[in-house]
């Protein structure tokens, strides 16, 4: 009996031609749409899987994944609660004075914390406008920043220190601090501009937060060549960064940029290193700090600046 090949299943083939030779030797011969259907079983079952969509492909592990928004802040469309992560906020903001403390502790304890970690970091934005003005945190202020190199972060990421809780001896008693480094931290581009934020150093305890971003070489600039800026449009030149100033801010050791004039001159303007008066406070040369005025109320700040937290 001649049988035409078939992409069949091998044993199952095997199987097929024993049971006819069994029915042979017996003198029943098997009725042919059995025999077909037995001998075609397999080819059909196989022609079924062929016909079905593959399985998707695994992402590979260095593609991103989809954009969403990491940090989770308190308030969206207030200043003040936008300045505090959700999953610590104490359900209503510190008083003034309150958050001023805790904002010099936030501060110290991030400072220090990076250089036993060996992380260089240096102050940025408004918090390095404070330290043009007496190296201090300036009382209308509701966050703290600083930078990093991108290479930075991918360091403290390989470390092991991503999540790390830390604890920081102040007055009054100590005080934890989390790590927290957005997993978008790697993008180049800016996105949906979710993700700015490379990473926060957070005081668990109420929520308040230190902002820091990673610079990396993104483009070509004009001069001294290469531009290093953050995903939300912060450039700098290589010499204003580098060589960095060594200083003090808030009692403790820390950097700032080179240049740290033009700096703060291209992001505040020039009247920003001069003016001595701003939100209801003025600058008080004796004290080498800012006084409130008494005849300008403050919702942020109702106080003088004038006892050390």
């Amino acid at each position: 009996m001649y049988l035409p090949l078939l992409p069949l299943s091998t044993p199952l083939l095997l199987l097929g031609l024993l049971l006819l030779l069994r029915r042979r030797r017996r003198r029943r011969p098997l009725p042919l749409p059995r025999l077909l259907t037995l001998l075609l079983l397999p080819s059909l079952t196989t022609a079924r899987t062929l016909l079905l969509p593959p399985p998707p492909i695994p992402p590979h592990p260095s593609d991103p994944p989809s954009e969403y928004k990491y940090f989770r802040e308190a308030g969206t469309t207030n200043l003040i609660l936008s300045h505090y992560d959700a999953r610590f906020f104490p359900g209503a903001p510190l008083p003034p004075h309150q958050h001023l403390v805790a904002l010099r502790h936030l501060i110290r304890s991030y400072l220090v914390t990076f250089e036993r970690l060996g992380a260089p970091t240096w102050l940025a934005h408004g918090t390095l406008l404070g330290w043009w003005w007496g190296g201090r945190v300036q009382p209308w202020d509701v966050d703290v920043d600083a930078q990093v190199l991108t290479g930075t972060i991918g360091g403290l990421v390989e470390g092991g220190w991503n999540g790390s809780v830390h604890w920081y001896k102040a007055p009054g008693g100590g005080r934890r601090y989390l790590l927290d480094i957005n997993p978008f931290y790697g993008m180049v581009g800016r996105g949906q501009g979710l993700n700015v934020i490379d990473a926060r150093w957070i005081d668990v305890e109420n929520g308040v937060y230190v902002d820091i971003t990673g610079l990396r070489e993104r483009e070509e600039g004009a001069g001294d060549g290469v531009v290093w800026s953050c995903r939300n449009a912060h450039r700098y030149g290589k010499g204003e960064l580098w060589p960095m100033r060594e200083t003090e801010f808030e009692g403790v050791r820390a950097r700032v940029p080179g240049d740290v004039e033009e700096v703060l001159a291209r992001e505040y303007g020039r009247g920003s290193l001069t003016r001595g008066e701003w939100m209801g406070y003025k600058w008080s040369p004796g004290l080498e700090r800012w006084v409130r005025k008494p005849e300008i109320g403050s919702a942020i700040a109702p106080r003088n600046d004038t006892d050390d937290p």
